[in-house]
């Protein structure tokens, strides 16, 4: 029996020329996940585009939690450096915005969070002067992108 064409391809060895890199983090000591408040207070609720969706799930799988966590996280990061946030990733997060794969939102998506991580996020989002939609994509979008520049860029911001 004579070997296949493209055999000298399957070798096993691909892994160092194809490297995929995964980025995970240990989130178990995070002080949101740590937070003795209910969930059941008050809601987060915004538009999405297919293309920031993905950015969600991919962002859920790095933080190695479930959406809503990785919400609540992304809020509480967001809320701590919301001036950073806000000239990295408004230009995304903007109801108005015209940047590709950000555009035709049309899946709602909402989430339930306390209260105190909310007005913490309200806050943020008055200071800056945007609505509270736009602060939970803009939370979303920062980090995901803050976490693919950096780790990507090997830390040479």
């Amino acid at each position: 029996m004579t070997t296949p064409k493209y055999n000298k391809f399957n070798t096993g060895r691909t892994k160092s020329y194809f490297p995929l890199k995964r980025w995970r983090f240990n989130t178990q000591q995070h002080p949101v996940l740590h937070s003795r408040e209910k969930c059941a207070s008050s809601t987060a609720k915004t538009l999405f585009s297919t293309q920031e969706l993905q950015m969600l799930v991919g962002l859920a799988n790095t933080l190695q939690c479930n959406e809503r966590e990785t919400i609540r996280i992304a809020l509480y990061e967001a809320s701590r450096s919301a001036e950073e946030a806000h000239k990295a990733a408004f230009r995304y997060a903007s109801s108005k915005t015209t940047e590709k794969a950000h555009q035709g939102r049309s899946s709602l998506k909402q989430w339930k969070l306390p209260k105190s991580e909310k007005e913490q996020a309200h806050q943020a989002a008055e200071k800056l002067g945007i609505t509270d939609k736009e602060f939970v994509r803009l939370a979303v979008i920062w980090i995901q992108r803050g976490i693919r520049y950096r780790i990507g860029n090997c830390g040479k911001v």
